[in-house]
């Protein structure tokens, strides 16, 4: 080997190492996020207390709003056309995203909780190098709230995730997290309930920090019903799934009825339908309902699978059929326990226990058949 080819094989070894010690560079660069309608003297302040070593501010203003030049020498500023905290939030990620690595810390806080800073540099303070997403939660405020109460109880009782409040704009995660996060669509707080439930999905360790005093009045753009469609967006999903099996259910099964009358060998007594089937006569409406409930469970299945809870290994299917037969063996004794002597009629039987059903159904179809990916073993 040639002295030149030694020097270019050391030159191509240096490089190599280079590229690998840059990305596995750790850095504790810690990237501060601050979102204001109306940045005033109180957002000076709160930056001017936020500021430190290692610390990049980065504040997202509309383009329209009154800038003070003071602004400019704390803050890195961006401005964007929105003037909706999501788009104004996307708008900071967007810089951040091309300016960080991937394991620095990003913190998202709006104006009004910067205005508090003693509570957010506390939480800054327990975020950095924090792995996964921390939420910042105050000890009252809109928790109180009985929407937010209900929020709060479906997002444990479908992920296991407890939070105090779930809407909470004040937030910790990686750089790397930063892109997927700019896909999300939603305005307002719904955005941050779309990047919750985004973690959710991928399996991230959520945890909570909880900070002393109220939390700030809710902004002008917190709508409750909003903020919590992306939360309760997987129930609605589930309703429609058993609405549309419902539907292909009656479907099939009149389907099948119609089918099954044109086997010759059908014949009619005591106003039944009758199909000689190894050595008896079987009704058709019953084979009907039968042949209908496989097709409906089937596509029920690949519904849920696929459209609603978006998961689900091999062994899927199986738990799918277990938990069926679990269901329809405990709609029958629960049919049969109302419907006594003194109980209530069949037609409204039926209906009392599917509704006492329903949500247990719900929840171990989450927690069991379609579990977050990573527990499905």
């Amino acid at each position: 080997m040639t002295i030149g080819q030694q020097r270019q094989d050391f030159r191509l070894s240096l490089t190599i190492f280079e590229l690998i010690t840059r990305n596995f560079t750790f850095s504790t660069a810690v990237y501060i996020a601050i979102t204001s309608l109306t940045p005033d003297q109180s957002l000076i302040e709160a930056l001017r207390t936020l500021a430190k070593d290692g610390r990049v501010l980065v504040a997202a203003v509309p383009e329209t709003a009154d800038v003070p030049e003071e602004l400019f020498e704390l803050a890195r500023v961006v401005t964007a056309g929105s003037r909706d905290r999501s788009g104004l939030l996307k708008a900071a990620l967007r810089f951040i995203g091309c300016d960080a690595q991937p394991l620095d810390t990003v913190v998202t806080l709006d104006h009004g909780l910067a205005s508090g800073a003693a509570a957010a540099e506390a939480f800054i303070s327990s975020c950095e190098n924090a792995e996964g997403l921390t939420v910042g939660c105050f000890d009252d405020g809109k928790k109180k709230r009985a929407g937010v109460r209900l929020s709060r109880w479906f997002l444990k009782t479908v992920s296991g995730i407890k939070l105090s409040d779930p809407f909470s704009g004040l937030r910790a995660y990686q750089a790397s997290f930063i892109p997927e996060l700019l896909k999300l669509k939603g305005s307002g707080y719904e955005f941050e309930s779309h990047a919750l439930m985004l973690a959710v999905k991928k399996g991230m360790r959520i945890g909570e920090v909880s900070l002393p005093g109220a939390s700030p009045a809710p902004p002008p753009d917190f709508g409750l019903l909003r903020a919590a469609r992306p939360i309760f967006g997987v129930l609605t999903a589930f309703i429609l799934s058993s609405l549309s099996s419902f539907a292909i259910d009656y479907a099939a099964f009149l389907t099948f009825s119609a089918l099954l009358k044109l086997i010759p060998s059908v014949y009619e007594a005591d106003s039944r339908f009758l199909l000689p089937v190894f050595g008896t006569a079987a009704d058709v409406h019953v084979i009907a309902l039968v042949l209908a409930r496989c097709v409906s469970s089937f596509c029920n299945f690949m519904f849920n699978r696929r459209l609603v809870f978006r998961t689900g290994g091999r062994g899927a299917i199986i738990r799918y059929y277990a938990l069926l037969i679990v269901m329809l063996l405990a709609n029958s004794g629960l049919f049969t326990l109302i419907t006594g002597p003194n109980g209530l009629p069949a037609w409204l039987a039926q209906p009392v226990v599917q509704v006492l059903l329903y949500p247990l159904n719900f929840i171990l179809q989450r927690k069991w058949v379609f579990p977050e990916r990573g527990s499905d073993k």
